[in-house]
């Protein structure tokens, strides 16, 4: 059970770093379309 918790925590980690980069992203996008 230890060992799948650890996947499970490896795997919402991962979710949330490509969830950020993604926003970067927008972000970025959205200030180059300002300008």
């Amino acid at each position: 059970m230890s060992t799948s918790g650890f996947a499970d925590q490896e795997q919402v980690g991962n979710a949330i770093k490509l969830l950020h980069s993604l926003k970067e992203d927008l972000v970025a996008s959205e200030n180059k379309s300002c300008k």
